[in-house]
């Protein structure tokens, strides 16, 4: 199963070079280590385990973050982890908004304009 989602996820490129897309945005926990290992630009966004556990009750979710993380970061295969040269950006204090002119401020700069 895993290795039909990895050829689905990694095939998706190509569906958005098709319809004319410079690029593509993917989140999870092993898109940069696992799926895109080589895309021109990678992040970990990570924030305080206090943070993120607010942030998930305001959404209506009651699962426990950190035994989450623990499971996630332990596991075999694609353990969750900042991936090397990915950019890591701490959310903690950032609004959505802030973290979104980040990443874009990133991207532009390092992908060549159309």
């Amino acid at each position: 199963m895993r290795q039909s989602l990895l050829a689905y996820q990694r095939g998706q490129v190509d569906v958005a070079r098709r319809h004319g897309f410079r690029g593509l945005v993917m989140e999870g926990r092993d898109i940069g280590s696992v799926i895109f290992p080589d895309a021109a630009c990678r992040f970990y966004l990570q924030a305080d385990p206090a943070e993120r556990i607010r942030r998930r009750q305001a959404q209506g979710q009651q699962d426990s973050v950190r035994e989450r993380d623990r499971i996630d970061s332990s596991r075999a295969t694609a353990p969750l982890q900042c991936a090397s040269g990915a950019i890591a950006i701490d959310s903690t204090r950032l609004t959505l908004a802030e973290v979104i002119e980040r990443v874009a401020a990133i991207v532009a700069a390092r992908l060549p304009s159309p």
